[in-house]
């Protein structure tokens, strides 16, 4: 069911849970993600501020824990107590949980060698390469299709550095990245021996939205009402320009 189609069917008992009970606070499950999301970055990074004053609108504050995504989503699914995971691709919301309303599209593509750049157009034309992705992201459903066929060759990292530090060194030909994760990486003193042999393809794979994937209840199903018309009234990507510009 598309989230449109569950919004019609809550939106009577929106009106009563988002804007006229108590306000409440939310538990939320992160990682270390920049510059979206961080424990270390201002105010937990851009997205976390975004999802933070969009639950503000509707009288809603939010408590965050970061851990690896692999043990944030883990927990987020044992812990009845937890709203959900984020920021989280569409396919990466799991069984008992569901996509709130699109909070960002961040761009996802491939890194490549500099000495060794690639060129294409559909992803047919990556056939016979070695592709380098990390283990615990679900990847869009094309791409998914196209690893688990077998015409490119899939080599596994544990994070999106190793991903880097593993196509700078040859173990694959490309990796699929976020254009601006790789950007804020390449600023590190961990990839200072990396950044002048990698470059970021300008072909993106993808735009792919960024959500919040909530514990599937009908009291979280009303609130998904009201982040989405709080987001409505919000520039999100105004916020983020400014946000990486910064």
């Amino acid at each position: 069911m598309t989230f449109m189609k569950r919004a019609m069917t809550v939106a009577a008992l929106s009106v009563g849970l988002a804007f006229g009970a108590q306000a409440s606070e939310h538990q939320v499950m992160s990682l270390e993600w920049a510059p979206y999301v961080g424990s270390d970055l201002p105010e937990g990074g851009i997205l976390m501020s975004v999802l933070e004053e969009a639950l503000a609108k509707s009288g809603h504050s939010l408590s965050v824990e970061y851990l690896p995504w692999a043990r944030s989503q883990k927990k987020a699914a044992d812990d009845p107590s937890v709203l959900g995971y984020y920021p989280a691709w569409p396919s990466e919301v799991q069984e008992g949980f569901f996509a709130s309303p699109v909070i960002y599209s961040s761009p996802v593509g491939f890194v490549q060698r500099q000495d060794n750049p690639i060129n294409w157009t559909t992803l047919e034309d990556l056939h016979g390469l070695t592709v380098v992705v990390v283990r615990s992201y679900a990847y869009p459903e094309e791409f998914e299709t196209l690893m688990a066929s077998g015409a490119i060759a899939v080599q596994e990292a544990s994070d999106d550095a190793q991903l880097l530090k593993m196509v700078a060194g040859g173990r694959g030909d490309i990796g699929v990245i976020d254009r601006f994760v790789m950007a804020e990486m390449l600023t590190t003193p961990e990839m200072a021996k990396v950044k002048d042999k990698v470059a970021y393809n300008e072909r993106n794979l993808v735009e792919y939205p960024l959500v919040l994937a909530m514990r599937d209840t009908p009291e979280n199903q009303a609130l998904a009402v009201a982040l989405d018309s709080a987001l409505q009234q919000m520039p999100v990507d105004e916020m983020v320009r400014q946000a990486f510009e910064n």
